[in-house]
């Protein structure tokens, strides 16, 4: 089964190289990064509860997406992005999320870190 981030990935490169071979717009990191952060922030929780998942199971990648989600703040500042709205509405949602769970579930986070990256 295909998890969040791995639908995140394949549909911002298939995004990405479509733009790209049709004539650079821009759309592809303009909107379709952002907002498919944001789909998967939002769907990660959503899976979690559909599916009885436990915190620690679904934690890690929650953690991921918030940091994918800066990702698009970073194409700001480095002028790739032209219409900003969108990145940086993601990044504040991810920055949000991030200090949330450093805030409210910070034992769990760094235990669910530890455990994945062998720390």
């Amino acid at each position: 089964m295909l998890n969040p981030k791995d639908g995140l990935l394949l549909i911002s490169v298939i995004a990405i190289l479509w733009d790209r071979f049709t004539g650079w717009k821009g759309w592809s990191v303009d909107f379709v990064i952002p907002f498919g952060i944001l789909a998967v922030q939002f769907s990660v929780p959503v899976i979690a509860k559909i599916n009885r998942l436990e915190r620690e199971e679904y934690l890690f990648y929650l953690v991921q997406a918030g940091i994918a989600g800066l990702i698009p703040m970073i194409l700001v500042w480095t002028g790739i992005v032209q219409f900003a709205v969108p990145s940086v509405i993601c990044a504040g949602i991810s920055f949000l999320t991030l200090a949330a769970l450093f805030i409210f579930c910070k034992k769990d986070t760094m235990r669910e870190f530890h455990k994945k990256l062998r720390m």
